[in-house]
């Protein structure tokens, strides 16, 4: 799975150096935690070495304003939801799996009747209990999908599922030892990034970070923590007039061991991505993706990277800020920018803000 430099076969140009270059008006910031280190969590089983899982998305719009649910929702963080979670790395059966929204995007009110987004959020309790394989996202999109939870944490959770027995694994290629309390074993940072090119076209950049941690003295110097990283970095231009269409997709990767934190370079895959060429970013990407990156295990940077472009994209469309107060106040809607119906709890359609939308309510 961590192939060294000189192992790895380059299937496009090698650099040391690989700066994505940006264009045009910034205009959101999503960003994507997973980090694992031992679970000291009280009541559970820190001494039997289960390990906890902290998760978080948070959403930044850079500028501007959106009229939605009755409100103004301004620029800022605009989301801001966690997961905490622990497992057994051996069974990889959850210990916990518990959801938050320090920052939420509805908040109940009289539109709502008093609903918001976090009513949903005992569900994924249920989770608990359950292994995290192959079984595990289909259970958690059961439970927690569409119009019965939250699509934000959905995102998160998905990224969760397949991060955390890929860390794992990792951790036990590298024969790493057992860990002090609150010794992180590994993190995983996927940031993506929007910027208005035109009045319809957008450029989206995804950088994956991963840092897996060596088992240290509780004193040490920085880099002794170094125990590999792998870095995916993936840009694309997507049209909106022209279904949304992607293009111009690059992503390198560069994956490097201690020894190698002079000498590794990056490896050009953007060949690979030739099958996305022309393809509408809200259908069928993630289905295309996983068919191409999802059979092997070493893959799953670049994977995680790619299927971060739809859920991206929909968070900096929001952002092309000057578009929605026109259209809300033409339309005089009392809910303005709407979400897809049942895309979520809150825009379920026999909920109070949908009825509120056709005038039902």
């Amino acid at each position: 799975m961590l192939a060294s430099v000189e192992d790895r076969e380059a299937p496009g140009i090698l650099a040391r150096a690989m700066n994505l270059s940006v264009a045009g008006h910034p205009l959101h910031t999503r960003s994507l935690t997973i980090s694992l280190q031992p679970d000291q969590h009280e009541g559970t089983q820190a001494a039997n070495g289960h390990v906890a899982v902290d998760a978080a998305v948070i959403d930044l719009r850079k500028g501007g304003f959106v009229p939605v649910a009755g409100f103004l929702q301004t620029a800022g963080i605009v989301h801001h939801m966690t997961l905490d979670a622990a497992l057994d790395p051996e069974t990889r059966i959850l210990d916990r799996f518990i959801g938050a929204q320090p920052t939420r995007p509805i908040e109940p009110c009289a539109l709502t009747r008093g609903e918001c987004c976090s009513d949903p959020l005992p569900l994924l309790q249920t989770l608990a209990g359950r292994r995290l394989d192959e079984s595990f996202v289909p259970e958690l999109r059961r439970v927690f999908g569409g119009p019965r939870g939250c699509s934000h944490l959905l995102t998160l959770g998905q990224l969760l599922a397949s991060t955390v027995p890929y860390a794992l694994d990792i951790d036990r290629e590298l024969g790493a030892a057992r860990r002090r309390p609150n010794e992180r074993i590994f993190h995983r940072a996927v940031e993506i990034d929007g910027y208005e090119l035109a009045p319809t076209v957008q450029q989206i950049v995804v950088q994956v970070t991963d840092l897996h941690m060596a088992a240290t003295p509780a004193i040490a110097a920085p880099m002794d923590h170094f125990g590999a990283q792998t870095e995916v970095r993936v840009s694309a231009r997507i049209d909106i007039e022209r279904n949304m269409a992607l293009g111009e997709i690059t992503a390198h990767e560069r994956k490097r061991r201690l020894s190698e934190v002079e000498s590794a370079t990056f490896v050009d895959r953007s060949s690979e991505l030739a099958f996305l060429e022309g393809q509408g970013v809200m259908g069928g990407v993630s289905r295309r993706v996983l068919e191409v990156f999802g059979d092997d295990p070493a893959d799953n940077p670049i994977l995680e990277a790619l299927l971060m472009l739809p859920p991206g994209f929909i968070q900096c469309l929001a952002s092309f800020s000057e578009r929605w107060p026109e259209r809300a106040k033409k339309e005089a809607s009392i809910l303005g920018v709407t979400g897809n119906p049942d895309s979520c709890w809150m825009w379920r359609n026999d909920g109070p803000v949908m009825k509120a939308a056709d005038g039902s309510d």
